[in-house]
């Protein structure tokens, strides 16, 4: 894996540090999950 690469995802990681947006991406990874979930895979 490249360093640029890690360099890109630390960058669109570092927004993150706002409590809200935490929380807000929070919610779309556990409804991601729960969908994830409940398919018939």
């Amino acid at each position: 894996m490249p360093s640029g690469y890690l360099n890109g995802v630390s960058g669109s990681l570092r927004p993150l540090q706002n409590p809200h947006l935490r929380r807000i991406s929070a919610l779309c990874v556990y409804a991601l999950w729960v969908l994830l979930a409940h398919l018939p895979i």
